[in-house]
């Protein structure tokens, strides 16, 4: 008997000021965001919410976002080194890319699909 297998989507794609960005939960990601929530992912949602207000918030949602989007663009990276995609490197997000171009009211905003990628 064949079952048929769920497919889990570890990518989904923000759009902010007219660009795309894809988010991707690689190994990468998981390894960097879980350093930054203090070893455990579970403990993510608890650790986004002791931002200590507003700036704190958004500031812990901005590093999910450039380790998500580093992700992607990590994956992008090795495809094109391995000849299973064409077109040229990206550079990394720095941490503090999503930072300098979000506003408070962005973090609603973006939060759903953090958490679409990270499949919670």
């Amino acid at each position: 008997m064949i079952t048929e297998v769920q497919k889990v989507s570890r990518s989904k794609v923000i759009e902010i000021d007219e660009k795309k960005i894809e988010l991707f939960f690689s190994t990468w990601a998981l390894m960097h965001i879980s350093e930054r929530v203090g070893g455990d992912i579970n403990t993510i949602g608890a650790w986004l919410d002791d931002g200590k207000g507003t700036a704190g918030t958004l500031e812990r949602f901005s590093y999910i976002l450039a380790d998500l989007a580093n992700g992607a663009v990590i994956k992008h990276n090795a495809d094109i080194s391995l000849g299973l995609e064409q077109g040229d490197k990206k550079p990394l997000f720095p941490d503090d890319y999503f930072i300098n171009i979000l506003n408070v009211s962005d973090i609603m905003t973006y939060r759903e699909e953090i958490f679409a990628a990270l499949n919670l």
